[in-house]
């Protein structure tokens, strides 16, 4: 209000369709009656009236003008300053119409405030404006130019009638409007702190129950699920609470309802304490076939790896992910980096956890990072801007959340995005939200969050091709054989930590990730040989839900299946390189010979392999046992 003696008009954006925390002085001899929640108009128009303006007008476009607030004594105010027009201050058929008033109020002898709601609505296109809309903000542009302050009764102060804007955004109005004009101020209103949401859930969390130290600790919680909102969020979450019949002890579901718009919280579901529970159980087992951990039974010979993902995930379902943080509330669920080498699980865990979360992999969210190699490929995660093509399609990570809250989402190879792009994670990763290319927050708190990464597993080197050449060869960084597994991850560690320091320069990025980094081992030839028996045992389940057949592979040919699918260089690939190799050897001539082969159901088949002389194409036979 310290600008009303310089400046006509004002253009309001921001937070501005929020509630505002209010304390009104009593009056003589009252009692206090403690703070209030007030609408911006109805606060602007106090503000207008304590510096000297008493008459305050609000207009939009769809319901016309009345006065704030709408006692008699206001109205009649109004239309004596107007001539006697604010009955007929209908909405305007025409912007001309708008004109009119706004210097009708910037004219006035008396004190008067205009209040312009939903100002963003008042034409289609800023940026192309038709003959008549360019018109109307020519003239209000001349009308604020050549105001004058109005003399205040009883006052040796001059203050302008002032016009205020309430806009959406400051680029909803022409940009030649806004700049170089001192007439005009804009001003931008911020969302409310952590001692205001504070202190409005301590005066609303007790309309939910009469315990005193459970009301304590709600109204704390509720001011951190609300971090990053505005006011009148805090209000509809008790709202929420209220109609629930929820107590102050639930004052974060009806928080969790407000912001991902999801009543059930499977996060405190007994389904997933019990198959949590069972996997713990599971993981005593012997690591065979059969074992009752679902993690182990698909992700083979990462015993590390996995107990350490649980033990991220049973943290998650007790609520203490980041409980050593003020502000833990706000985070995601969980959060996990998985380093080491190629084909040693590390996706098929994450689609493991989402099976184990949620029992739907279409909770399962993959981004190929390698895809956003470009910095504006991060158009892509959150959605274009305004004014470029594709913005009303909005991100495909954004569009993925806000349809399933509730999921995981995987980050593949995430050293390969653009460093830019990994600016977006620091704000998911802290507050578990992100804005996407419209303007609209989504909340990550409920989703678990994976990276994958190969960082610190290879070298590139260049080595003579044999012909006079060179060529970029890409080996492993350790031996295995010569290292132990704690060595291994400790230098892939120390190589992870260089990457987002050192080279990358984003130290904040690694602090946000802490200690979840889970590194994966090498595939050895034990490990190996529980993957074949893994995928042969597929194959043959496959055979038998397609064909209605029982195989058998005969041992002659499981041995030279182990042969050529165990070998050093399928091993350096992990369970892709033993897939790969098992795809040509196995299911090639499977398929050609089940294709030819005459057979009726149930029967009973056993499969030979045969190699050609020239090593180069596998031939399979089939007998009946």
């Amino acid at each position: 209000m310290t600008l009303l003696p310089a400046c006509a008009q004002f253009l309001l954006s921001g937070n501005i369709y929020d509630q505002y925390f209010v304390t009104i002085p009593p009056a003589s001899g009252a009692e206090p009656t403690g703070p209030v929640l007030w609408s911006l108009s109805r606060l602007l128009a106090e503000a207008f009236r304590e510096h000297g303006i008493p008459t305050t007008l609000t207009y939009g476009i769809t319901h016309g003008g009345t006065t704030v607030p709408g006692d008699a004594e206001t109205v009649a105010r109004a239309e004596r300053i107007l001539g006697g027009v604010l009955k007929d201050v209908a909405p305007a058929r025409s912007l001309r119409e708008l004109g009119e008033l706004i210097s009708r109020i910037s004219e006035a002898d008396e004190p008067i405030a205009l209040i312009i709601l939903s100002a963003s609505r008042l034409v289609r296109d800023v940026t192309q404006l038709s003959a008549e809309e360019f018109e109307f903000y020519r003239h209000v542009d001349t009308t604020a130019r050549h105001s004058q302050p109005v003399d205040q009764p009883h006052s040796d102060r001059s203050l302008f009638n002032p016009v205020v804007w309430v806009l959406d955004s400051e680029r909803d109005v022409p940009r030649w409007f806004a700049l170089h004009n001192e007439a005009l101020r804009s001003i931008m209103l911020p969302l409310p702190d952590a001692g205001e949401r504070r202190a409005l859930a301590d005066r609303l969390v007790p309309q939910l129950g009469d315990r005193a130290d459970a009301g304590l600790a709600a109204a704390k919680i509720l001011a951190e699920q609300t971090a990053g909102m505005p006011l009148v969020a805090v209000n509809r979450t008790v709202a929420i609470a209220r109609d629930q019949g929820l107590g102050p002890e639930r004052i974060e579901d009806a928080a969790r309802s407000y912001r991902v718009g999801v009543t059930d919280n499977p996060w405190r579901a007994s389904y997933l304490t019990a198959r949590l529970r069972t996997e713990v159980a599971g993981m005593a087992d012997d690591p065979v076939p059969g074992s009752r951990s679902v993690l182990r039974s698909r992700v083979v010979g990462q015993e590390v790896a996995v107990r350490k993902a649980l033990d991220i995930l049973i943290r998650s379902a007790t609520g203490l992910t980041a409980a050593q943080a003020q502000a833990s509330a706000t985070r995601p669920r969980g959060i996990l980096f998985f380093a080491g080498p190629t084909g040693v699980g590390k996706t098929e865990l994450a689609k493991a956890l989402t099976r184990l979360l949620f029992d739907d992999e279409r909770f399962y969210v993959r981004f190929d990072m390698s895809e956003f190699s470009a910095e504006h490929a991060a158009d892509r995660l959150i959605g274009a801007p305004p004014g470029y093509v594709g913005h009303d399609a909005g991100g495909e990570l954004t569009n993925a959340v806000r349809l399933r809250p509730f999921s995981l989402i995987l980050f593949d190879e995430i050293e390969k995005a653009h460093p830019r792009i990994l600016d977006k994670f620091l704000q998911l990763l802290d507050d578990g939200r992100l804005t996407d290319g419209q303007g609209e927050t989504v909340y990550f708190t409920e989703s678990v969050i994976v990276f994958t990464s190969n960082l610190g597993v290879y070298s590139e080197t260049e080595e003579p091709d044999g012909a006079g050449g060179r060529i970029r060869v890409r080996r492993p960084t350790v031996d295995r054989a010569s290292v132990s597994y704690a060595e291994m991850a400790a230098g892939i560690e120390a190589a992870i930590r260089q990457y987002f320091v050192l080279d990358l320069g984003r130290p904040e990025l690694l602090n946000r990730i802490g200690d979840n980094i889970v590194v994966f081992d090498y595939i050895d030839a034990h490990t190996g040989e529980r993957i074949l028996e893994l995928m042969v045992r597929n194959v043959i389940d496959r055979v038998r839900q397609e064909h209605q057949i029982d195989l058998r592979i005969s041992d002659r040919a499981m041995q030279r299946l182990k042969a050529v699918c165990l070998c050093r260089e399928a091993l350096q690939l992990g369970g892709r390189g033993i897939g790969s190799i098992l795809e040509t050897a196995l299911v090639n001539p499977l398929a050609n010979c089940l294709f030819r082969t005459s057979y009726q159901p149930d029967d009973k088949l056993e499969l030979e392999l045969e190699l050609s002389q020239d090593e180069d194409a596998w031939s399979a036979s089939l007998s009946r046992v």
